[in-house]
């Protein structure tokens, strides 16, 4: 759950030599994974436009929250008022947000690669803990079980459409009636037909031998 991987960035925080205050989150996979919620701003990527500040008593999260599905703002917010109550703010909000919260006592833990120069810059050095990833972006590398499982249910699903997809060619390219546009529609359609697809990673390059 959500809840879960928030305690566990927070115990995280507890265990740093420098014991942060908060962890700023940049990158949009970062949001999407910790709170488990998907979109589409991007094409070919299910992350939307987002930022996060998670303190050790507080969550912020900054997003259009017209965007946000009834469900997910109740599970967001279901432990209201709390430690696990997420506090949504508008997403233009989050750099006047920061810049607040930087005047006190605080060390804020972020990681450069993700993190934009804008938020960055409004943090005064002397209260930055940087490192190039995250503690987020860590944890999201390490898959359990589950996930584990999935992935591999997930590869064996895209198998399927591209076997599909090399059978349509044997038979179709003989007869002179494919090309490359032609053949990347096709094989989008036999994934997109797959359980549980939400379309291509990338646009599909067409070509095969």
């Amino acid at each position: 759950s959500w809840q879960e991987k928030v305690a566990g960035i927070r115990q995280q925080m507890e265990q740093h030599v420098r014991r942060p205050t908060a962890v700023l989150l940049s990158g949009l996979e970062e949001t999407a994974w910790l709170f488990n919620l998907r979109g589409d701003d991007i094409p070919y990527n299910p992350v939307f436009y987002s930022y996060t500040l998670l303190t050790n008593s507080t969550i912020s999260l900054f997003v259009d929250k017209r965007r946000l599905a009834a469900a997910a703002q109740q599970s967001l917010q279901a432990d209201c008022p709390g430690p696990l109550c997420v506090e949504l703010q508008e997403y233009g909000q989050a750099r006047t947000h920061l810049h607040r919260y930087a005047q006190g006592n605080v060390t804020v833990w972020l990681g450069t690669e993700y993190t934009t120069y804008g938020l960055y810059g409004v943090i005064p050095q002397e209260k930055l803990l940087e490192d190039s990833y995250s503690p987020v972006m860590l944890a999201k590398a390490v898959k359990n079980i589950k996930e584990q499982e999935l992935l591999r249910a997930a590869h064996v699903r895209d198998a399927v459409a591209v076997i599909q997809y090399l059978l349509w060619l044997e038979k179709m390219v003989p007869q002179g009636q494919v090309d490359e546009f032609s053949g990347a529609h096709h094989i989008d359609t036999l994934r997109q037909a797959q359980e549980h697809s939400r379309g291509p990673s990338f646009q599909s390059i067409s070509a095969s031998g």
